[in-house]
């Protein structure tokens, strides 16, 4: 009678399903979930089941930088690269959704992009995935207090700084968006707010105390704004017919308006953080 042991290596390739999201969903760097990916059809099919799910990869952001201009090699304006603030090391993805595009911010792991067509969308980089926002100029007339009314202009509008309330993917419906989901930007000449919902057409104003405003956050349920003298608004935009802004803190003492403001969230804390330039006593 034999009694070697004799032990058969899987082959990885057939490993369950299961397993392999398990596997796929403990990664947390861009470069293992591509890798992944690569290495045979089936772990691929567990990835793009997984790919549709915008949360993954989540523990680590990445800062996408600029897109390169290389006239001598046109097939590779699809590429974009992200850096992995952790390691310091670049990763290249295929994001054609992303050619020739701006983005201006991201929340959610979902990525803000306009086009030279004027378009705004929502897009997430892994599953490639893109939400229309109403486009550029369904921006409104900017509208402040005092009945104060200023028509847009083409050439001036612009958005400086978008927030989000929620992930705009509908967890329950891979396929649809977050219908509660609401976008506030800061936008215009004179850097006023206005806000969108999923699935709206066009940009509401919120009507405003001041404007010149240079950051928004959301912050327990609400979005809060700061303008450039470190006036702190809260917005209510429950009312369609009357969205407005209210002050909640005055401008703190011994500031500038040169001084640019943000509002971060820090230990559950709303804080408004002043980035000095140079030259001035603070």
């Amino acid at each position: 009678m034999d009694c070697s042991l004799s032990l058969d290596m899987a082959d990885w390739t057939d490993l369950p399903m299961d397993i392999l999201f398990v596997i796929a969903e403990s990664l947390t760097v861009i470069e293992d979930f591509t890798s992944f990916s690569a290495v045979c059809k089936e772990w691929q099919s567990a990835t793009a089941i997984l790919k549709k799910k915008p949360s993954l990869p989540t523990r680590y952001p990445r800062l996408m930088l600029s897109e390169k201009v290389d006239t001598k090699d046109q097939g590779n304006q699809d590429d974009r690269y992200f850096l992995n603030l952790l390691t310091s090391k670049t990763c290249k993805l295929k994001l054609p959704e992303a050619s020739g595009r701006r983005c201006l911010g991201a929340h959610y792991g979902w990525l803000f992009t306009v086009g030279f067509d004027l378009q705004i969308n929502l897009l997430h980089p892994f599953s490639r995935q893109q939400i229309c926002l109403p486009p550029f100029l369904t921006f409104p007339a900017q509208r402040y207090e005092y009945d104060e009314t200023y028509p847009p202009q083409e050439d001036i509008v612009f958005v400086k700084k978008i927030a989000i309330s929620s992930n705009p993917q509908n967890k329950n419906n891979l396929h649809d968006y977050n219908h509660e989901c609401v976008i506030l930007a800061i936008y215009g000449e004179f850097c006023v707010l206005a806000f969108a919902r999923l699935g709206d057409t066009l940009w509401t104003n919120i009507l405003v105390p001041s404007r010149c405003y240079d950051d928004v956050l959301y912050y327990k349920g609400r979005f809060y704004a700061v303008d450039c003298h470190g006036v702190v608004v809260v917005c209510d935009i429950n009312d369609n017919n009357d969205p407005k802004a209210t002050v909640v803190a005055p401008a703190p003492s011994e500031t500038h308006d040169e001084i640019q403001k943000y509002l971060v969230e820090s230990s559950g804390d709303l804080l408004l953080v002043s980035r000095i330039r140079g030259g001035y006593n603070i």
